[in-house]
């Protein structure tokens, strides 16, 4: 498929296509919490991320989510099965960004050592 940057994403290069919905409207990217949450879903037999995923991707450490933007990869371990599953890790992988610049003011007297 091509993402709304104009990338083609290559089948071989995805585990998953998978959108996500925030106020009703399809997220642009693939967020942080919904990632986790899927990597989480493929390890779990019978869960809707389970059957979607082809045979060769459910053992994997790794899965690599198709999202509108690209591709995220994310990693998670679970024990157990059933109702008895403890998630043992969970981890995504991001870019960084600045988010915000500014400036603070810390007053003369805290580096004086005056609590005042």
């Amino acid at each position: 498929y091509r993402t709304f940057t104009g990338m083609d994403v290559e089948a071989g290069d995805i585990d998953l296509v998978s959108r996500l919905l925030f106020m009703q409207r399809m997220h642009k990217t693939y967020p942080g919490t919904g990632t986790v949450c899927t990597g989480i879903a493929a390890k779990l037999p019978g869960s809707v991320v389970w059957n979607a995923l082809p045979e060769t991707a459910r053992g994997k450490g790794l899965l690599h989510i198709g999202h509108p933007a690209g591709i995220i990869p994310v990693e998670a371990e679970v024990d157990g099965d059933g109702d008895a599953v403890s998630i043992r890790r969970a981890a995504i992988y991001r870019t960084a960004r600045m988010i915000m610049e500014g400036r603070v003011y810390v007053r003369k007297s805290i580096f004086e050592g005056d609590d005042s």
